[in-house]
């Protein structure tokens, strides 16, 4: 009887397509079923948790990020004038970047915590640039504010233009 069942052209179509049946199931149905309930899964909770104003694990989390984004790039005022400046000085000097100024604090600045270190640097658009990459991956410290400025300088018949690049640096009191 089973020899039969073999032989026999009916049965065997019928058992190709119950195994194709499982095969397509266990290869592309079943994992989007699993796929579309995750999906129905997720959109309950999104809908549970969407106010994210009063969700306090994503304040938590905000708040430990920036704190250790102020932490990485908080600077010792004492030291900034010795240890720092000449290291950025190193920096322009090997980028071809000239350190052309560095005025006094302005106390509209500071805050109780904090102040703002403002460095003026002259060179060309290509070496600046590279030079403030070079600067941010050396962590010396976070420029709080960039600006590029050009300025023309007439010296007698001839005009000279010099492009500035004005950081202003956060500093830790």
């Amino acid at each position: 009887m089973l020899q039969r069942i073999i032989t026999n052209k009916n049965y065997q179509f019928l058992a190709m397509g119950i195994f194709l049946l499982y095969l397509s199931y266990a290869l592309a149905f079943k994992l989007t079923i699993e796929a579309f309930t995750k999906n129905q899964d997720l959109k309950e909770k999104g809908k549970e948790n969407s106010d994210i104003r009063f969700n306090p694990e994503f304040e938590l989390r905000k708040s430990n990020n920036l704190d250790l984004v102020l932490k990485r790039f908080r600077l010792d005022s004492t030291d900034f004038r010795n240890k720092t400046l000449s290291q950025i000085s190193y920096l322009a000097d090997q980028g071809n970047v000239k350190l052309s100024e560095v005025p006094n604090l302005d106390p509209q600045w500071s805050t109780k915590n904090y102040f703002a270190e403002r460095l003026d640097f002259e060179g060309d658009y290509y070496h600046l640039l590279g030079f403030l990459d070079a600067l941010e991956s050396a962590n010396l410290g976070y420029p709080r504010s960039i600006a590029f400025i050009s300025k023309r300088k007439t010296l007698g018949p001839t005009q000279e233009n010099k492009l500035i690049l004005r950081i202003y640096f956060e500093i830790a009191k």
